[in-house]
């Protein structure tokens, strides 16, 4: 290494610490307290069941497999288990506790390592086996995972740098054995456990040997495939910093075996390429592109004996036959878990492009008895997408343009299209007229989006533009993402009960991409203002917006954002991370931004609003949004409005049951 330029040295190493910073905030390290719990023989091998605190008051069971006999120390490998859509099974998989019922398509692979001559230690990660919230009929269910991946960033962590920690204490656990020699430590998953084998590389350096077995690709890959990326490598930024490739980077000069297969979907070939490729510079200007090896088999998401013994070649080659050096491992500063002052707040910023200089463009017309509607295609990002892939492995502080291509490609249109309802019975009249903007409710399976405010599907309770309509309003039904026209069927057909992945999906890929799907909304209903105040018979001094459930927490943050809106009314949806997170709320994506809750909450959001006429309903039952929050959110606004002399603008109605039991009428919200 002393060949090595310093300038390289300088470069990759801000990398890995901006990696690690973006990581978030990690658990402070406790005493490990390790337990022996009981010792088993199977197979040949002595299995121990292990216990261990990983963080205070937080203890986790681990099977650790050892040899029979063993004459000196030997290597260690931390083994992860997949997730495989059954979260029943986690530790068990590996050394094959769990009964056929739960088993998934591999099992017991830990006694192979073991008979290879290593210490195997093999823990439930979070959400899994012992460690997941209940014993859920739907053992697939994702709730879990998707509350941890979203919560944590608002708190100014992240799930990846959860799940990072509790496999770094599986390593202490093992360098605290007697039988293990420290200095050699691997580790090797497949899928959600290949995953989370790169997590581990990242933050760990005493890992020296790790196989990545069908758990990478880039981010822009899932984006522009459609394939869901979940919250285990959720980490704000990615685009920003170079995409998983800047990860590979950082794990650099230790060593890292990719495996994928050629038909894996959930894994694109095209994104595991570039993935590989872009992070082998690293190993090249280091001098040891040897230590970086891709494995491209024929065949889908596979982790076989005859793969694994391949890759159990590697852990040999990396562990045994030629153990790396710790004192190859530069780095210049200490691991996350012990760089609290690296742990910065970040912010997901916010979703703008270039004003728009298209035509609307009249789609189709409907006539009811009451409403003329007119689906109208508006632009709202016509940000140039480069079909090249990333070639180079730039530094994370020259940021490109490909952050930005990315993020255009993530709601896959570049277009919105509304619903513009106006009363039957206007005659044609084109003179100025106010005009409202509709949000519909979240409700599964999404299939019903702004049709239901015109009446044109859904519940006949919440069509609010016949109302609205009849005072003379022209009316703009908004869809939200991932409901209605707006759901990916790509995404539909290969996960056809995953109905909530439809706006997971966007979600997480807005959050990789550096915004946040409420930025991105809040930017949609800007879009939406300009194209009301445009028309001729809209008085653009009297925009307003109504929103129900999810919907009335996007109107009321449009109106402390927007200022060209004169009035909002909120039906229901309003409440803060605090109680959300409380109440492990899940099915609200909006709710969810970074570090949040490090600068404040959507109490202290909504109090910076410039007071105008404000209506909000609150109800004492919502299931996605817990009414403690509410209260806060109306408690601040009481203040806000007291402040400036403007009590009366603010209406607050305090309503029984939810929103789907006792939605206001219609014509009462329209003559408010």
């Amino acid at each position: 290494m002393s060949a090595i330029s310093p300038e390289i040295l300088f470069r990759l190493d801000l990398v890995r610490h901006e990696i690690w910073r973006l990581l978030g905030a990690m658990p402070k390290r406790c005493d490990l307290q390790l337990e022996l719990i009981e010792s088993t023989q199977k197979s040949g091998v002595i299995i121990e069941k292990v216990r261990y605190q990983i963080e205070a008051d937080q203890w986790v069971e681990s099977y650790v497999g050892r040899p029979i006999t063993i004459d000196r120390a030997l290597p260690g490998v931390v083994a992860l288990h997949q997730h495989g859509g059954n979260r029943f099974c986690g530790k068990g998989e590996i050394f094959d506790t769990t009964g056929p019922e739960l088993r998934r398509g591999i099992h017991g692979w830990g006694f192979e390592l073991v008979k290879r001559g290593y210490v195997v230690i093999a823990p439930d990660q979070c959400t899994m086996e012992d460690r997941r919230w209940s014993t859920l009929e739907n053992s697939g269910d994702p709730s879990q995972e998707t509350f941890e991946a979203t919560a944590r960033l608002a708190l100014g962590s992240s799930y990846m740098a959860k799940l990072a920690f509790d496999s770094m204490r599986a390593v202490d656990a093992l360098q605290a054995r007697d039988d293990v020699d420290p200095a050699r430590i691997g580790a090797i998953g497949t899928s959600g456990g290949g995953a989370q084998t790169f997590t581990l590389g990242l933050a760990d350096a005493r890992v020296t040997a790790m196989v990545i077995s069908s758990g990478i690709a880039s981010v822009g890959s899932h984006v522009r495939g459609a394939a869901a990326g979940g919250g285990m490598t959720l980490m704000p930024h990615w685009l920003e910093v170079g995409d998983k490739a800047a990860g590979i980077a950082a794990i650099a000069p230790r060593a890292a075996l990719i495996g994928s297969g050629s038909e894996d979907y959930l894994f694109p070939t095209d994104g595991v390429y570039n993935t590989y490729f872009r992070g082998k510079q690293a190993y090249e200007q280091l001098e040891c592109p040897d230590r970086l090896h891709l494995h491209l088999f024929s065949g889908t998401h596979l982790f076989t004996p005859d793969l694994r013994q391949y890759y159990y070649d590697w852990l040999d080659r990396h562990l045994k036959q030629q153990p790396i050096d710790h004192a190859e491992v530069w780095y210049m500063q200490a691991n996350p878990i012990d760089a609290t002052h690296y742990q910065a707040p970040r912010c997901a910023g916010p979703y703008r492009t270039q004003p728009m200089d298209q035509d609307p463009i009249v789609v189709r017309r409907i006539e009811t008895k009451q409403l003329d509607i007119e689906q109208v295609r508006i632009i709202v990002d016509d940000t140039p997408v480069n079909p090249n892939r990333r070639e180079v492995l730039e530094p994370y502080d020259e940021p490109s343009d490909y952050m930005r291509q990315m993020r255009s490609l993530v709601l896959e249109t570049p277009w919105l299209d509304l619903s513009i309802a106006m009363s039957s019975e206007s005659g044609g009249d084109t003179g100025k007229r106010p005009a409202t903007i509709v949000l519909h409710r979240s409700v599964p399976p999404f299939i019903i989006g702004c049709d239901e405010p015109t009446g044109l599907a859904g519940d006949k309770r919440f069509a609010i533009a016949p109302a609205l309509a009849a005072k003379d309003h022209v009316v703009a039904s908004v869809e939200l993402i991932g409901h209605g026209d707006r759901r990916n069927l790509k995404l539909l057909r290969r996960w056809p009960r995953g109905t909530d992945i439809q706006w997971m999906s966007p979600m997480m890929s807005f959050f990789e991409t550096g915004t946040t799907m409420m930025a991105r909304t809040l930017y949609e209903i800007d879009c939406v203002i300009d194209y009301l105040t445009a028309r001729n018979d809209v008085d653009k001094h009297r925009v307003s917006v109504i929103g129900y459930g999810a919907g009335g927490l996007i109107a009321l943050l449009a109106a402390v954002h927007q200022p060209r809106l004169a009035a909002a009314v909120c039906v229901g949806g309003l409440t803060t991370i605090k109680a959300a997170i409380e109440q492990k709320i899940v099915n609200n994506p909006w709710i969810y931004r970074p570090d949040m809750q490090l600068t404040g909450d959507i109490d202290d959001e909504v109090a910076a609003i410039e007071p105008r006429p404000l209506q909000l309903v609150l109800y004492e039952r919502d299931v996605t949004a817990p009414p403690q929050g509410a209260q806060a959110i109306a408690s601040a606004l009481k203040k806000r409005f007291n402040e400036a002399e403007r009590d009366d603008d603010l209406v607050v109605q305090q309503q029984p049951g939810s929103l789907d039991e006792n939605p206001p009428p219609p014509d009462q919200l329209a003559q408010w």
